[in-house]
């Protein structure tokens, strides 16, 4: 069978035409990173990415996750994309907080600090351990319940800013948190602190924001605008306490200067990843400017001297709404 052969041009035309076309193209990549905003996803990164050292380098990405070295939002697939702030929210000028002096170091309260971790259905908890799951029907009711008997809430960050100036909290007044960050956090907890005026604390793992079971960074916009807080967990879930003290440095400024380009306030106090902490940590925080730590130790108990080592009462899926109650009110005398 014969082929069709077309006439070829001649070799000057060809090599005109491929200059056109590779001018066109570097034009057209040129106009669309000039009128790209900053901040998007097509355009130049705008800030200079936060070293880390080599010990925080040698966490790999986790699937999904989102970029720490620039701020972010979203992703795609299993790559990691660059971060852009929370649609709502802008971010916050500096990560760090300017320092307060504190009025009364004699001050001592007893505020009740809970401990959540997940508010979801079995169904839905995949494999986390079940002593850490709170169904969402018993949330309803332990908040319920709280409400019924005039307790009040505040966040972390307010009891912090109530010490500083020493103001003693009203009686029947805690604090609710939530470590890791879990995304049930905004689909059984938010409506239920609508609906009884509650706010809380959520500390969360940045470096696992954006993916399936977490926090999206609009998420975290809109619980802050409405008043809940949103403090640090570290970029990776480590024990601060066994790390080096540069890896624990790296892990608690990440993770603060992501959450104040996600919500636009700098975090000013966190929960240690598995209540792990050590003096040197401690020393780390209070350089920070960080108010107020959360361990894992039972009690409640504040004051100036161990403000970084703040207790908490735990609640889990055996914990009933009256003997929620009956927990805060004996810390309370109320």
């Amino acid at each position: 069978m014969s082929r069709l052969r077309l006439p070829r041009p001649p070799l000057s035309q060809g090599v005109v035409a491929a200059a056109t076309v590779i001018v066109v193209l570097v034009v057209a990549v040129g106009v669309a990173v000039a009128v790209s905003p900053a901040g998007h996803p097509g355009a130049l990164p705008t800030s200079t990415p936060v070293p880390s050292s080599p010990s925080v380098a040698q966490h790999s990405p986790l699937p999904g996750a989102v970029d720490q070295s620039a701020g972010g939002v979203g992703t795609v697939g299993t790559g990691v994309v660059k971060a852009i702030p929370a649609p709502g929210c802008a971010p916050a000028a500096s990560a760090a907080s300017p320092a307060v002096a504190w009025r009364n170091l004699g001050l001592v309260e007893h505020v009740p600090v809970l401990m959540y971790h997940r508010v979801v259905p079995l169904s839905e908890a995949g494999d986390s351990l079940r002593s850490l799951i709170v169904s969402p029907q018993l949330f309803a009711a332990q908040m319920a319940a709280l409400h019924a008997a005039r307790w009040r809430s505040i966040t972390f960050r307010q009891l912090a800013a109530d010490l500083a100036a020493g103001r003693s909290e009203p009686a029947r007044t805690l604090v609710i948190t939530f470590d890791d960050g879990y995304r049930d956090g905004y689909r059984y907890v938010f409506p239920v602190f609508r609906r009884y005026g509650f706010v809380g604390t959520f500390f969360v793992i940045t470096g696992r924001v954006g993916m399936a079971a977490y926090f999206t960074p609009s998420e975290l916009c809109a619980m802050t605008r409405a008043g809940d807080e949103i403090a640090n967990h570290t970029v990776h879930h480590v024990g601060l306490g066994i790390v080096s003290p540069a890896t624990a440095a790296t892990e608690i400024a990440q993770a603060g200067r992501m959450i104040a380009k996600w919500t636009g306030v700098p975090p000013v106090t966190l929960a240690y990843p598995f209540g792990n902490w050590s003096p040197t940590v401690v020393g780390i925080l209070r350089r920070d400017g960080y108010r107020l730590a959360a361990t894992t130790v039972p009690g409640a108990l504040e004051s100036y001297a161990d403000r970084l080592l703040v207790p908490r009462v735990r609640v889990g899926p055996a914990t009933t709404p009256a003997a929620l109650v009956a927990t805060v009110s004996g810390y309370d005398g109320g």
